[in-house]
């Protein structure tokens, strides 16, 4: 026990460095003291009887306001794809499928809210998720300040080689609000280890 504490401590420090938050890792450290070791390692039930079935298709989309009128389109015309008898093996009886919903921000956030984990799209679909302990808008305007004076920052590169260094192709979010510490080290160096292009 005392081996796994030791590993659980180290791996709650690295945690922490990438921006998880304290009740975050405390929640999963205690699910992880609750769980039997020995019934881990067996396979469960639902794992085994997938495998027994052959695998079936899912189709997965982006959330849309239509997503109920793609569903009945794909329920009413599904009997058409069945007629074909090797189709009808991997679809099955019925569509399946998920629309990915949208994230919902629980919280208010406008241009002036400082200590924000914020999304950042570009116009070709390529997303950058970043933290700042600054206000919003200026970190915004840092990340234009790179595209327009070419600094090699990972948005900055992406907006100047594919976009011909066009800052309209840009759109920002603030996602979640995040806890300001000074406790460990420079504040204004922690955030950058959490930001990661997608």
């Amino acid at each position: 026990m005392n081996e796994f504490k030791i590993e659980a401590k180290k791996l709650y420090w690295r945690f922490k460095e990438r921006g998880f938050s304290h009740n975050c890792l405390k929640k999963a450290y205690k699910r992880s003291l609750e769980s039997d070791r020995n019934l881990l390692l067996i396979p469960k039930k639902s794992q085994q009887q997938n495998d027994l079935h052959p695998k079936i298709v899912r189709l997965i989309g982006d959330y849309s306001k239509e997503h109920k009128e793609i569903k009945q389109i794909l329920h009413k015309h599904w009997h058409t794809l069945q007629q074909d008898n090797d189709l009808h093996k991997v679809i099955g009886d019925r569509p399946r499928g998920k629309f990915i919903k949208e994230y919902k921000i629980k919280i208010f956030i406008n241009c002036k809210t400082s200590g924000i984990v914020y999304f950042m799209q570009c116009n070709c679909s390529k997303k950058y998720v970043g933290k700042t302990i600054r206000e919003f808008r200026r970190r915004i305007m840092e990340h234009v300040g790179d595209v327009k004076h070419k600094r090699n920052t990972s948005i900055a590169n992406h907006v100047n080689e594919i976009h011909s260094g066009d800052t309209n192709t840009m759109t920002f979010i603030g996602i979640e609000r995040v806890d300001i510490t000074t406790r460990i080290g420079d504040p204004d160096r922690k955030p950058k280890r959490s930001r990661v292009d997608l």
